[in-house]
């Protein structure tokens, strides 16, 4: 599914996916960061476009740290034709030192969904 690039603190994604095939399976997208860093907070947004009247579209999408921890996490529904946009704020009690962070996402619905999440770590 490729690897992604931190900008700066920044992680923006955005992928087409296509069910039944992907419905239950994890999509695992590794970010690459260049050098360890700290983080204490995470904020940014999740977006779940579903192009077709009528289909439900479904996903659970979780950014891990390199022990595989949760750092933030949705599970969002939308009835299409719609988008429906999620702010994440996420303030971690002390700084959590990250070697390396994956995105991962789960499709639990058929039909054409769209993803999208843009992501600032400080």
């Amino acid at each position: 599914m490729g690897q992604q690039r931190l900008a700066g603190r920044s992680i923006r994604f955005e992928r087409d996916v296509y069910g039944p095939s992907d419905i239950y399976n994890a999509v695992q997208i590794p970010v690459s960061l260049g050098q360890a860093m700290r983080i204490q907070h995470v904020h940014g947004t999740v977006s779940l476009s579903v192009p077709k009247t009528g289909v439900k579209g479904s996903i659970i999408a979780i950014l891990r740290d390199q022990e595989g921890n949760a750092i933030a996490a949705v599970k969002m529904q939308e009835f299409g034709d719609a988008t429906a946009t999620i702010p994440i704020d996420a303030t971690l009690a002390c700084d959590l030192p990250v070697t390396s962070l994956q995105l991962q996402y789960y499709v639990d619905m058929p039909g054409t969904q769209v993803v999208s999440m843009s992501l600032v770590l400080n």
